[in-house]
């Protein structure tokens, strides 16, 4: 199975002696179980718990920032003082990430770096076995899985089809048009497990365990398919009324699929985008 280029995606790298600590309080996952997976799916967010982004999380070795700009293979866990956090999300929203965190890093002996013109991102339906990468594999998306790599590789998968299985996945890429509107559970990320509810304090926390335990949030995450192609952002509609938008977008073959976030509860509904009707169920 070939890769596939998943060059939309960028890189912000965290380290020095409390990077750790410092995204610690910043994610919705729980940093700390790196000492036992590969990478984590989480979310940062904002103190009003809206997600500013979602992203995968991973150390990576600090020899792999070498002269010879070779990463070293991950084969078992090092210790945080040995390693950087790498984190990756939407290219476009690097830059923003970055900034949101520097408000509060300056206060942490850590530093950040956008990376994302350094390491290459790469989809994968297979286990790849290839040295001098690191192969990310996150439970919510088996059995696909990532390859970040230093060097460029060659890739001829489609990136539709790519994106085609994240929608069907229920999985959402924050990106600077759809972020600090979206609680995570809207999001999905409690079902991909995304949030880590025994963690600890983080920012948004508060919020974010009320929704979890009260079980109330009116915004949630829709999944749909139609022979009919349909612009991002457009408007859903249901008895004349805006009850949401399409955040996510593919086509795959003659399917078009989407995400929808919809101030609905229903396990399944109708809604009219522009002149056509669309059939949604919820995965949220």
């Amino acid at each position: 199975m070939p890769l596939t280029d998943l060059s939309h995606f960028g890189f912000l790298m965290i380290q020095g002696r409390d990077a750790e600590a410092f995204l610690q309080g910043y994610t919705t996952c729980d940093l700390t179980r790196l000492d036992r997976t590969p990478a984590l799916l989480g979310a940062i967010c904002n103190i009003q718990g809206k997600v500013l982004t979602t992203l995968i999380v991973a150390r990576i070795p600090l020899q792999a920032h070498a002269k010879d700009n070779q990463p070293a293979a991950q084969s078992a866990p090092a210790r945080p003082d040995q390693t950087a956090l790498l984190l990756r999300m939407e290219r476009n929203s690097v830059t923003a990430v970055q900034s949101f965190l520097s408000k509060y890093i300056v206060f942490s002996k850590a530093e950040m770096t956008d990376l994302s013109d350094k390491w290459y991102c790469y989809g994968t339906y297979t286990q790849a076995v290839m040295t001098d990468t690191i192969e990310i594999d996150i439970p919510a998306m088996s059995p696909r899985r990532e390859i970040w790599s230093l060097q460029k590789l060659s890739a001829t998968g489609s990136v539709a089809r790519w994106l085609a299985e994240d929608i069907k996945t229920g999985i959402v890429w924050i990106n600077p048009e759809t972020s600090d509107q979206y609680l995570p559970h809207s999001l999905n990320l409690h079902n991909l497990q995304g949030i880590d509810f025994d963690k600890g304090c983080y920012l948004g926390q508060e919020i974010i365990a009320r929704v979890h335990y009260l079980g109330t949030t009116k915004k949630n995450l829709f999944a749909g398919v139609s022979g009919q192609p349909q612009q991002l952002h457009t408007d859903l509609t249901l008895q004349n009324k805006a009850i949401g938008s399409i955040i996510a977008t593919a086509q795959s073959r003659k399917e078009h699929f989407f995400l929808a976030i919809l101030n609905s509860a229903a396990e399944h509904i109708e809604v009219s985008a522009s002149n056509t009707l669309l059939n949604f169920s919820r995965i949220s």
